[in-house]
């Protein structure tokens, strides 16, 4: 027998033309993998849409996908939603259209929908997932573009070739703030989602610097980390006394 629910509407719309076409219940159950008193239950009310599980949700499903489309959409453009905010929009939404008396008298007050409904939405759109967020500033973010790291590699190319330059004289070097104040929080994002950025108006925080810098050959020079008590000349001065080890 096949476990609750694990059958499709295609396999269900078969089982019940089938029946339709003069073949028996159990027959067509065994076929499809139906438990038998399911399909017999929709062959009675003459549907062959599937019903989902459990009591039925406040929005349709319609409406719960464009929600899902939204917060991936805000997500990437670099303003991702936290479950905080989907449940302030559900809210306001189920207002909107009147079935806010639906969520009950603390979500009223609340001005928001409850957690049971949020973890039941999690649960109905695999696509999403909860994930921990990055900082970007507004500047990275407009510089974060296919044209501009496109001309940036068209222009490294041009200056390889034109200057013969070897592999073991290119060096990348690196440089990445740890923040020292900031904490980042937890949002909704696309499953999957490797990076979630999230844009800010600026690089707050106290940070400590880390450089780290890398031939093509491999040849790693020594790493560099300092904090704003260095003064500019001195942290350049470092940067340049850097010794290359393997």
């Amino acid at each position: 027998m096949s476990k609750y629910s694990q059958w499709t509407e295609d396999c269900l719309k078969t089982a019940v033309a089938a029946v339709n076409d003069g073949s028996s219940v159990r027959s067509a159950a065994a076929a499809s993998g139906i438990p038998r008193k399911t399909l017999a239950d929709y062959v009675k009310r003459g549907t062959d849409t599937k019903r989902s599980p459990g009591p039925p949700t406040v929005f349709s499903a319609r409406d719960e996908d464009e929600l899902v489309a939204r917060i991936i959409r805000l997500q990437k453009v670099g303003f991702p939603l936290s479950s905080a905010d989907v449940r302030r929009a559900a809210f306001q939404y189920a207002t909107r259209i009147g079935v806010s008396a639906k969520f009950g008298r603390n979500a009223k007050v609340n001005e928001t929908v409850g957690k049971d409904w949020f973890h039941s939405f999690m649960a109905r759109h695999p696509a999403l997932s909860l994930r921990t967020s990055e900082t970007l500033s507004y500047g990275r973010g407009c510089g974060l573009n296919r044209v501009i790291v496109s001309d940036f590699y068209d222009v490294l190319r041009k200056a390889v070739t034109e200057n013969n330059i070897a592999p073991q004289n290119m060096y990348n070097m690196d440089e990445s703030g740890v923040q020292m104040t900031t904490r980042k929080g937890a949002v909704i994002a696309a499953r999957g989602s490797k990076r979630v950025p999230q844009l800010a108006t600026g690089e707050k925080g106290e940070t400590v610097s880390l450089i780290a810098c890398c031939s093509a050959t491999g040849v790693f020079c020594r790493h560099s980390l300092f904090s704003k008590v260095f003064e500019e000349s001195q942290n350049l001065e470092m940067v340049c006394q850097l010794d290359p080890i393997l």
